[in-house]
């Protein structure tokens, strides 16, 4: 898709779905890949997860390469905050993903985003997205996709 979805819209399945966060939650993207690719609607292409321990990426010259063509595949990116989390790398990923014009839904505490960002054409968070569960957040995107 070349644009954000408009009201009414519905997103092809199956849904490539790009993740990001702070590597530290890795563990969490790799369970909740388990479960996605388990079904028929959701595949989760982020291969960083598989690297994010300290000395696993041997090139990170290769792994950014790797990132923009995954997130430039994907229909969906999800970003994943917790607390006061300060997010390097995954706000690169969300420029990257607006650039190639992708849905970016953000998940966690955002309490501190400020308004103008999120009431801005770059990122779109209605209320029925912004939940604290990832496949809860899916599955209610998913769901208002197909209703």
């Amino acid at each position: 898709m070349n644009r954000p979805l408009r009201k009414g819209e519905r997103m092809k399945c199956p849904t490539n779905i790009y993740v990001a966060s702070k590597t530290v939650h890795a563990p969490m993207w790799i369970r909740f890949r388990e479960w996605a690719n388990s079904g028929i609607f959701y595949k989760v292409i982020s291969t960083w997860i598989d690297e994010s321990g300290a000395g696993e990426t041997e090139d990170r010259s290769e792994l950014a390469e790797r990132c923009i063509k995954e997130i430039k595949k994907s229909d969906l990116v999800v970003v994943y905050r917790k607390n006061d989390e300060i997010l390097k790398g995954a706000w690169v990923e969300v420029g990257i993903a607006l650039a190639f014009k992708k849905v970016v839904i953000l998940v966690g505490d955002w309490n501190d985003l400020s308004s103008p960002f999120i009431e801005s054409n770059l990122v779109v968070i209605p209320e029925s997205y912004a939940f604290n569960d990832i496949k809860q957040t899916i599955n209610g995107f998913a769901n208002e996709q197909t209703s």
